[in-house]
Order: C-alpha cells, then sequence, then structure tokens
C-alpha cells in the first residue's frame, strides 16, 4: 500500500471543496425567487390576463391558499401578562 501517503501541507484531497447540502440549495433558491418575487408575480398575473390556462391556475391556487395575506399577532391583555 504504497499509495497512501499524507498530503503534502496545505494541500487538501478534495480540490473540489465540501459539496452543498440540499439546505443550502434550498435557502439559496428561496433567496432568489424572493428577490424576484414582484417581477415573477407581475408576469404570472400578465400571462392569466392574457389566457393562460396555467397562469390563471396558479394564482387561484394562491388566492385560494390565502398565500401573501397578513397575517395578524394574536392581542395580548391584561390578563395575559
Amino acid at each position: 500500500m504504497t499509495n497512501l501517503k499524507p498530503f503534502p501541507p496545505g494541500v487538501s484531497g478534495n480540490s473540489q471543496g465540501r459539496p452543498k447540502s440540499a439546505k443550502s440549495v434550498r435557502r439559496d433558491t428561496l433567496k432568489s425567487l424572493r428577490h424576484a418575487a414582484g417581477a415573477l408575480t407581475d408576469r404570472a398575473v400578465a400571462m392569466a390576463l392574457a389566457g393562460d390556462s396555467h397562469a390563471i391556475l396558479g394564482c387561484m391556487l394562491l388566492l385560494a391558499s390565502g398565500y401573501g395575506e397578513v397575517k395578524q399577532e394574536p392581542r395580548t391583555t391584561q390578563k395575559d401578562l
């Protein structure tokens, strides 16, 4: 087993680095989508208004799910304190 030698100092055995985890890929994708959310929404609405059935369905599903609604925090009363 002569090929089992340690790497020289300062040299890694994995030149590509550690692979991205599924969590970091998801986080990066969501960050990009949030950045483009306004433009994507405008485009989807324009396509729906032009008669695109897939865009209409997508918009209707988002409306039905309550996506984007402002959720109110429960009020704190004197009794709760």
